[in-house]
């Protein structure tokens, strides 16, 4: 990342209704770079609208979305461009290889070419998928896919990095990759803001928790080593 100012991204009553169901209600929370923030809830709790909203996917229909303090509007590509999102299934071109994908999404984020050969060797190194890099997108296993579509997703350094469980199909020894690196990227000043139903995964990870339930925010405060009991306690 070459920004390293201090980020805070602040949440002011953010509600989202699709149809006639209310799916976010009244979400007050904030994040901070140099800080990994672990979103907890069960399925069907708002945590990818809120992911969504928070990514610039969608808008909010109430509330405010603050970066520095400064609202943000939802058509604001400055902001987009220092996000990099991860969507629980990643789309992917399945007769493309790896590297082709890759030179695809850094092409889409105006990387230029030679500087973007040399982040995806880079990222390919670091998530241990250089023996990868001819093979077609449709032959890896879903843990080896959903790993080049991270790697994709930090090709252009974003200091504001959204994940929708980022660790869905990776087998133990992936997830200790995905979760060193996460750790690494957030010391160097990033703001990481991910979903997860892994409580283990969280407790390793998180300085500060948000829980969802039926699209409220039950609690954002700091993580503990009992994240079970902590998750537990509010329900």
């Amino acid at each position: 990342m070459n920004n390293k100012e201090t980020i805070s991204l602040q949440l002011n009553q953010i509600c989202y209704t699709y149809g006639s169901k209310e799916i976010l209600h009244e979400i007050d929370c904030t994040f901070y770079s140099g800080q990994i923030t672990v979103l907890l809830g069960p399925n069907g709790a708002g945590k990818t609208t809120l992911l969504n909203l928070i990514a610039g996917l969608n808008q909010p229909q109430q509330g405010t979305i603050s970066l520095n303090h400064h609202v943000l509007q939802w058509q604001d590509q400055r902001y987009k461009q220092r996000i990099g999102y991860l969507m629980e299934f990643p789309f992917y071109y399945p007769s493309l290889t790896v590297v082709e994908m890759m030179r695809l999404n850094g092409g889409l984020r105006n990387i230029q070419r030679g500087q973007l050969e040399d982040r995806i060797m880079h990222w390919l190194e670091r998530f241990e998928l250089q023996v990868y890099h001819n093979h077609q997108m449709d032959a890896l296993s879903q843990g080896t896919k959903k790993r080049v579509a991270l790697a994709s997703t930090l090709l252009h350094e974003p200091d504001i990095l959204i994940l929708d469980e980022p660790t869905n199909g990776l087998d133990p020894d992936q997830v200790m990759i995905v979760r060193n690196t996460l750790q690494e990227y957030s010391e160097n000043g990033a703001l990481i803001l991910l979903s997860t139903h892994i409580i283990g995964l969280a407790e390793k990870l998180a300085q500060q928790v948000a829980i969802l339930r039926n699209g409220q925010l039950v609690y954002c405060g700091d993580s503990t080593e009992d994240l079970e009991g902590l998750y537990v306690a509010h329900r």
